[in-house]
Formats: structure tokens, C-alpha cells, sequence
């Protein structure tokens, strides 16, 4: 006959199963008592193991939730603690006994960073023993690791990445798509097969993928490349996997649509600049060229030309800011305009263009940059011998006097 205690642990144990909607599984167990500390075994059965340390293995499938140990411990005189290592990495010290000559319940949580995937070790001995006759000091029973998962049956985390959203027509897209089983149990003939947009075609991978069985904490991923023709925006259907568990009922589900937002190819402009002298002699001035080139497939729209000058010179004929309005593909349009130097030094200067593709979408390119140096005008006289000068001076001033002579002579 059931004891009320007993009743009342079932109902218990009923009541946190309707609370708790994860799984639990547990991974490793020990019933048999084992000791740790003497090897003075009187008050025990010499078939019963012993020993100062317990080591073991287990093992770990899928991406659980939380990780714990629970076990049953004994202290018959006295004992400072249990350390506890998972994979070599110690817990600390932890499950004091402070009720001797009685077995008291020790839960103790694993923290993520022990654990590793598949398989695992672990080891349990006591801190510190004291031996009093022949009595056993230390024991634990019920040893017990467990797992939570959110789930035991086979359940798919399903994730899609593109690189790039915004497609531009002709150039290539990678589209990846993985499928993680995040429960415990397997799933077989796993099938998975995504659908391409409208407009854009398969160049490369596969867009499906099969293989069973698929164990918790398995990866079905597969990859594929396209590329988009038209221009627009397109979506695709969404792609299908199906599997099995492991009492052969068929599951299905989605993987999200593939989307397309396709732009035209666009154009791709260049711009050269130059000056017709990089130095420029104050009140001689100079002329800047602006070429523009469309080096791309498709035309170019709202075309706007915008140059920087240094402020030490103005502007004396034409315009650095000019409309260009359309440059086809393959086209190029030139801009001229006069310039003039206001105060001597090197400036640097670099023009700007502006422009849309056919969809409205803005770039800008920009020109190479163009140093201008602005001097004083050298001297007429500059860098004459002196005396050649004034020899110079000499014969002029005697031309003067012989004609002066002549004319006087004559009476004129």
C-alpha cells in the first residue's frame, strides 16, 4: 500500500511535470552507494565499490537549456565538502553535509562552460576525510546528471542569409540556408529545398539538400549563388523541409522566401581634370578641363558637375558648376572655364560629380587631384648682367645726343 509520503511526492512530481514544458533527460546515472574517504569498510559489504575519488564519462547531444547533478550524500563523523570537475575544470567546493547520520538531497547546477559536445568526463572526491575506528566517514548514492532541453523529439531552428538585398542586375548573389535539430532525438530522410525569385537564375550550389538521420545538435546547411536579369522587386515562395522521428510520423515546415530588390545596372562615371599650366603667372590665368566618362553599361541621369577652387583665385570665363544632364553608356562630356590667380602659394583642387541611375538611385564620383601654383611675373630686367645694362644706357643716351647735335646743326 502507498504511504501518504509517497502520495504526496507523486503528486508532487505530477505537479512540476504540468509546470515544466521542457524535457528532461538524464545522462548519466549511479545508484549503488559509493564511498569516499577511508578504505576501512567495517559498516560495509566488501562487494560494495569504494574508493578516495569517483571518475566517469557521459555524454551530450543537442543544445540543451540547463545542466545539473543531484546525488544523495552521507556523512557518518565529519567532512569539509565534495569537489566536483567536469572535463578537468573544477565546480568548487560544494554539498556541505550539516546533518550527519543522514542522507541529504545535493543539487548542484553545470555551468555551459563546463560541458562540451558529445562526450564528456567527470570526477567526485571529498576535500577533506577524518577516519574515527574503523567507520565510514563519507558516501553518496542516486548520482544522477541531467539535461533540459526544450525539446527530446527532433525540432529545427531554420535560418537564411543573403548577401546582399538590394541585387544589382548581373552581379551575383550568395543565398546560404542552415537547419539546426535543437532536440535530443534524431530525424530521418531529412529533405530540405528552397525556391528561387522570379528574375533570377541558379549559377552555382543547389537549392536542396537531403540526409538521415540528422542527430540533435546537427547542421543540414546548404548554399547557393544567383543572379538577377530584371530589374524590380521579386519574392519568392517559401521553401519546404520535411523529416521523420524516430515513430516514422511525417513533419514539415517553411523556410523563409528568398527577396529581391533588383536595381539596373548601373552606371559608372570617371572624371579627369586638368589645367593648362600648373603654374599660373598673376594676370596671365589658365584653363581647367573637366571631362567626364561613363565607363558603365547603363546611362547616366541628373548629371551635375561641382569644382572646388582654392579661394585664392576667381573665376573669369565660363562656370565650375555645370548641369550635364544625361551621359549615355560609353559617352563623355567635357566642361571648360578660365581661371585666374589672386595671391602667390600651391593649392590643390578637386572636382565633383553627381549623378542617378535609371531608378533614382544617387552616386557620386570624384576627379583626380590637381595642384596649381600662382607666381609673381618675373622682370623684364631680372637676371641681366649689370653692366650690359648700363653700356645699354650709355649708347642710348649718346644715340640721343648725335641726333640732337644733327638736328641743331641743321637749324631744325
Amino acid at each position: 500500500m502507498m504511504e501518504w509520503r509517497d502520495f504526496a511526492a507523486l503528486t508532487l512530481v505530477l505537479i512540476l511535470a504540468g509546470i515544466v514544458s521542457a524535457d528532461v533527460v538524464k545522462v548519466y546515472e549511479l545508484r549503488r552507494p559509493i564511498h569516499l574517504g577511508s578504505k576501512n569498510i567495517s559498516d560495509w559489504d566488501a562487494s560494495r565499490p569504494y574508493g578516495l575519488e569517483l571518475e566517469d564519462e557521459f555524454r551530450v547531444d543537442g543544445p540543451y537549456k540547463k545542466a545539473w547533478i543531484s546525488m544523495q550524500l552521507y556523512d557518518r563523523f565529519y567532512h569539509q565538502g565534495t569537489l566536483l570537475s567536469f572535463n578537468n575544470k573544477t565546480l568548487s567546493n560544494l554539498c556541505r553535509v550539516r546533518e550527519y547520520d543522514k542522507w541529504v538531497l545535493c543539487n548542484i547546477t553545470i555551468a555551459d562552460e563546463l560541458l562540451r559536445p558529445e562526450k564528456n568526463t567527470f570526477s567526485l572526491r571529498s576535500i577533506w576525510t577524518l577516519r574515527y575506528s574503523d567507520h565510514t566517514d563519507f558516501m553518496f548514492k542516486d548520482l544522477g546528471i541531467f539535461l533540459e532541453y526544450e525539446s527530446l523529439e527532433p525540432e529545427f531552428l531554420v535560418s537564411k542569409t543573403q548577401s546582399s538585398y538590394e541585387v544589382v542586375s548581373g552581379e551575383p548573389v550568395n543565398v546560404t540556408v542552415s537547419l539546426t535539430n535543437i532536440g535530443v532525438k534524431p530525424a530521418y530522410n531529412m529533405s530540405a529545398r528552397d525556391i528561387k525569385p522570379p528574375g533570377a537564375y541558379l549559377v552555382s550550389g543547389s537549392l536542396e539538400r537531403e540526409f538521415s538521420p540528422l542527430r540533435g545538435g546537427d547542421i543540414l546547411w546548404f548554399e547557393y549563388q544567383l543572379v538577377a536579369d530584371e530589374p524590380g522587386g521579386y519574392e519568392s515562395w517559401a521553401g519546404r523541409y520535411s523529416y521523420y522521428d524516430g515513430n516514422w510520423t511525417l513533419h514539415t515546415g517553411e523556410i523563409d522566401p528568398t527577396v529581391f530588390d533588383v536595381r539596373p545596372s548601373k552606371p559608372f562615371l570617371l572624371v579627369r581634370k586638368n589645367v593648362s599650366s600648373p603654374t599660373l603667372y598673376f594676370g596671365m590665368g589658365g584653363v581647367v578641363t573637366v571631362t567626364v566618362y561613363n565607363n558603365g553599361s547603363f546611362g547616366a541621369h541628373n548629371v551635375m558637375l561641382r569644382d572646388y577652387l582654392p579661394a585664392n583665385f576667381t573665376v573669369s570665363g565660363g562656370s565650375p558648376n555645370a548641369s550635364l544632364g544625361f551621359i549615355g553608356a560609353g559617352e563623355n562630356l567635357t566642361v571648360e572655364y578660365n581661371i585666374s590667380p589672386k595671391d602667390p602659394g600651391t593649392f590643390s583642387s578637386t572636382a565633383v560629380v553627381e549623378y542617378e541611375d535609371s531608378t533614382g538611385f544617387d552616386y557620386e564620383a570624384r576627379s583626380n587631384h590637381v595642384e596649381i601654383t600662382s607666381v609673381v611675373p618675373p622682370s623684364v630686367v631680372e637676371g641681366l648682367n649689370p653692366l650690359l645694362v648700363l653700356a645699354a644706357i650709355v649708347v642710348l643716351m649718346v644715340f640721343l645726343l648725335v641726333v640732337f647735335i644733327l638736328v641743331k646743326s641743321r637749324g631744325l
